[in-house]
């Protein structure tokens, strides 16, 4: 006679493992990167304008009849950013309204900077590019543009003062 209660609960451990799975990815991106595993959150209004903010530190170059190498070598510095924006992207910037003196800002801010720190050191400029390209497709940008210029009319409808003939 063949014992298939065994089988049943392997199958049922496999499946509560499954939902429980499920249940925590749910809304979360599974990003590799050089063999580790994270799971980011969707991204929040919050880490979009925190991304924003870095990449306008970037220096603005025009590419017309330049030297690419001579272009790279000199914006190299800038480059930093790329692990800070990439570690915003997977870890998102979910502490941002508490301000810098909560706790748990802190702890979150030094974990982004340490994640920063270790894709600068790890990652190739080949990963950074497609991780940050799925990335920034995943933050709806659509959505945000679409925000943006609905209140840039609300404000450009509104009445700022009466002129007086």
């Amino acid at each position: 006679m063949k014992n298939t209660k065994p089988q049943q609960t392997v199958l049922q451990s496999e499946n509560i493992e499954t939902n429980a799975m499920k249940a925590i990815l749910e809304g979360s991106e599974e990003i590799i990167l050089h063999g580790r595993t994270f799971l980011a959150p969707p991204p929040t209004l919050a880490t979009l304008i925190r991304v924003s903010r870095e990449i306008s530190s970037f220096p603005q170059s025009e590419m017309q009849n330049e030297d690419i190498l001579k272009l790279v070598l000199l914006n190299a510095q800038s480059c930093k950013k790329v692990g800070l924006i990439l570690a915003l992207l997977i870890r998102g910037d979910k502490e941002a309204g508490k301000g810098w003196f909560s706790l748990t800002s802190l702890i979150h801010e030094r974990k982004i900077l340490r994640l920063a720190r270790w894709i600068n050191n790890h990652i190739t400029p080949e990963e950074a590019l497609q991780v940050l390209t799925e990335r920034l497709q995943k933050i709806s940008a659509v959505d945000f543009f679409a925000i943006t210029t609905f209140l840039n009319e609300i404000n450009l409808l509104k009445t700022t003062r009466e002129v007086v003939a």
